[in-house]
C-alpha cells in the first residue's frame, strides 16, 4: 500500500514582510523558520541605503559593524533566499559560517562596491548559489568576493556573466558533491583569483569566455569528477596562471582550453593527471616567459596544441622514472618564439610538429614514440605496414629538427622510423622488400653487430661447403667419410678470402687454396657460389663500415 507524502508546510513572504522580519533580529526570524518547512524570503531589488539607519540600530544591538548586512545567528531550513537585483552599494554582505539547509541563495544582478561579499564556510544541502550578472567593484572601488570552503551537497554554483571589476576572488576549498559550476562570460578585473584545492563532482565545469585582469590566477591541486571542463575563449590577463597538481583523471568527456590567452611571467601546468580523454589547447596564445607542462600524466589521452603561439620557453619534459604515455600529441601549425623541450615525452603515435615555426633550439632527447604498424600479409615476416600514411611526414619533420640541432643520433633514429612508415605506402613492392632487408640486416646503418653476425654466418656457412662438399665425388661417399676428408682449415680460409676481395693478398691466397681443395664440381657451380659470396661479403662489410661511421660520426 502506497503512502502519500505529507504536505509540506511552506510560505512565501513579500519583500516588506521579509525586510521587517530581518530587521527584527535573528530571534524573530528563527521563530518563524521553526514554524515552516520551507520559506521563500524576498529581498529582491532592495535599495539597502534606504534602510541604513535601521541596519545601524540592528547591528549596534548585535555589536556588528554599521556598514554590514549580516546573517550571523539566522537559521534556514529550505526554500529561497532571494537578493536578485538588490543594491548594496557600500554595504558588505556576510552570510559566512551559515548552514542554508536546502535553501537556494540568489545574488544575481546585485550591485556592490567598496565592500565585501563573504560566503566563506557556507553550507548548502540541496540548492543553488547564483551570482549571475552580479556587478561588484564598480567605480574603481575594491570589492572582495570571499567564498573559501564553500560546500554544496547537491546543486549548482552559477557565476556566469558577472562583473567583478576590482578586487580579489577566493573560492579556495570549494566542495561540490553533485552539480555544475558555471563562470562563463564573467569579467574579473585587477585582483587575485583562487580556486585551489577544489573538489567538484557533477556535470560541467565552465569558465568559457571569461576575462581576467592583472593578478595571479590559482587553480592548483583541484580534483574534478565531472563530464567536461572548458576554459575555451578565456583571456587570463596579466599575471601567473597555475594549474599545478590538478587531477582530471575522472573527467569523462574532455578538457578544453581552446583559444585561451595568457600574459605574464609563467603559465604552469605541471604534475597534472588526466584520463583517456581529449585535451585541447588549440588556437591559444601563451605570452609568458615560462610555459611549463612538465611531468604530465598523459594516461593515453589525445593532446592538441595546434595553431598555438608560444612566446616564452616551453617545456613538456618528463623526468619521472615511469613516464606516462599519450596516444596523440600534436603541435601542428604552432609557432615557438623561444626554446621547446619535449625530452622524455612518450607517445603511442608520432608527435606532430609539421608546419611549425621553431625560432631556437628544440630538445628531443629520449623522445619516446611507437610507429603503429599492422601485418599486411598474415604469417609472412617483413610485411609490416604503417597504420597511417601521415606518420612518414611527421617523422620527416622530427628528423629535420634533429639535423638542425646537430643531433645525429636522433636524426638517424627518426630517419629509420620514417623509412619504415613509407614502406608499402610510398615505395613500390621491390623497393619495399629491399628496404625491409636493409632494416633487418643493419637497422638502416645504425647497427654494427647485425651485419657483423651476418658476415660471420656467411663465412662459416660457405666455409663448411668448401670444406666438405667440394671434394672428389662427395655424393658417392658416406657422411663420415666426407667429414673425415674435409679440409676445414683450407675451406674456412678460402671462404674468408672470398668475402675480402678488396685486399690484394686475397687474390694469390685464393688461387693457392683453390688448388689445395680437391674440387671436382662444375666450375659453373663453384663460380656462381663464389660470386654470390663475394657480393654478399662486400655488402656486409659495407654495412659494418656504415655502422662504424654512424656510430662514431666519421
Amino acid at each position: 500500500m502506497m503512502h502519500a507524502e505529507p504536505e509540506r508546510n511552506s510560505t512565501v513572504l513579500t519583500r516588506e514582510q521579509t525586510l521587517g522580519l530581518f530587521l527584527g533580529g535573528p530571534d524573530k526570524w528563527n521563530e518563524l523558520v521553526d514554524q515552516y518547512d520551507e520559506i521563500h524570503f524576498d529581498f529582491s531589488n532592495v535599495e539597502w541605503k534606504n534602510y541604513k539607519t535601521l541596519l545601524q540600530n540592528l547591528n549596534g544591538q548585535r555589536q556588528l559593524s554599521n556598514e554590514l548586512v549580516s546573517f550571523k545567528g539566522y537559521r534556514f531550513k529550505a526554500g529561497v533566499l532571494d537578493f536578485s537585483g538588490a543594491r548594496f552599494e557600500l554595504l558588505s554582505f556576510d552570510i559566512s559560517d551559515s548552514n542554508l539547509g536546502n535553501t537556494s541563495l540568489r545574488l544575481n544582478d546585485i550591485q556592490l562596491y567598496g565592500a565585501i561579499i563573504n560566503l566563506s564556510n557556507l553550507k548548502v544541502g540541496v540548492g543553488t548559489i547564483c551570482l549571475k550578472g552580479a556587478q561588484l567593484g564598480m567605480s574603481g572601488c575594491k570589492t572582495d568576493l570571499l567564498a573559501s570552503n564553500l560546500f554544496i551537497n547537491e546543486g549548482n554554483l552559477i557565476c556566469s556573466d558577472a562583473f567583478l571589476y576590482h578586487g580579489d576572488v577566493n573560492f579556495t576549498g570549494l566542495k561540490m558533491s553533485k552539480g555544475s559550476v558555471d563562470f562563463s562570460g564573467s569579467v574579473f578585473g585587477d585582483g587575485d583569483f583562487s580556486l585551489t584545492k577544489a573538489r567538484v563532482i557533477g556535470d560541467d565545469f565552465s569558465f568559457i569566455s571569461c576575462r581576467f585582469g592583472k593578478g595571479a590566477k590559482y587553480f592548483s591541486q583541484c580534483v574534478f569528477q565531472v563530464l567536461s571542463i572548458s576554459f575555451s575563449g578565456t583571456n587570463f590577463g596579466l599575471g601567473i596562471v597555475s594549474f599545478d597538481g590538478c587531477n582530471f583523471s575522472k573527467v569523462r568527456d574532455w578538457v578544453h582550453f581552446v583559444g585561451v590567452k595568457t600574459n605574464g611571467y609563467s603559465f604552469n601546468f605541471m604534475f597534472v593527471q588526466f584520463s583517456e580523454i581529449e585535451v585541447d589547447f588549440s588556437d591559444s596564445v601563451f605570452d609568458n616567459k615560462n610555459i611549463s607542462f612538465d611531468c604530465l600524466n598523459f594516461a593515453n589521452g589525445n593532446f592538441l596544441f595546434e595553431s598555438c603561439e608560444f612566446h616564452g620557453r616551453v617545456s613538456f619534459s618528463d623526468y619521472e622514472e615511469n613516464a606516462s604515455t599519450a596516444r596523440q600529441l600534436s603541435f601542428r601549425k604552432s609557432i615557438f618564439n623561444s626554446t621547446l623541450d619535449i625530452s622524455g615525452v612518450n607517445t603511442t603515435g608520432i608527435i606532430d610538429l609539421r608546419e611549425t615555426k621553431l625560432a631556437t633550439h628544440t630538445t628531443l632527447d629520449n623522445l619516446g614514440f611507437t610507429l603503429a604498424r599492422w601485418r599486411s600479409v598474415k604469417f609472412l615476416p617483413g610485411l609490416l605496414q604503417a597504420a597511417s600514411k601521415e606518420d612518414a611526414s611527421k617523422l620527416r619533420r622530427l628528423k629535420e629538427i634533429a639535423e638542425t640541432n646537430k643531433n645525429h643520433t636522433a636524426a638517424l633514429r627518426f630517419h629509420s622510423a620514417e623509412m619504415r612508415a613509407r614502406r608499402w605506402h610510398d615505395m613500390p613492392v621491390l623497393s619495399s622488400i629491399l628496404d625491409g632487408l636493409f632494416s633487418m640486416i643493419s637497422n638502416y646503418g645504425q647497427s654494427i653487430l647485425r651485419p657483423f653476425i651476418a658476415w660471420l654466418i656467411l663465412v662459416a656457412g660457405c666455409g663448411s661447403i668448401y670444406s666438405g662438399v667440394l671434394q672428389t665425388n662427395p655424393l658417392a661417399q658416406s657422411l663420415s667419410d666426407v667429414l673425415f676428408q674435409a679440409k676445414f682449415a683450407d675451406g674456412f680460409l678460402y671462404s674468408l678470402v672470398q668475402t675480402l676481395p678488396v685486399f690484394p693478398i686475397s687474390r694469390s691466397l685464393q688461387q693457392d687454396l683453390y688448388t689445395s681443395l680437391s674440387v671436382d664440381l662444375s666450375p659453373t657451380i663453384l663460380s656462381s657460389l663464389t660470386i654470390l659470396q663475394n657480393l654478399l661479403g662486400v655488402i656486409f662489410i659495407f654495412l659494418i663500415g656504415l655502422g662504424l661511421r654512424n656510430r662514431f660520426r666519421l
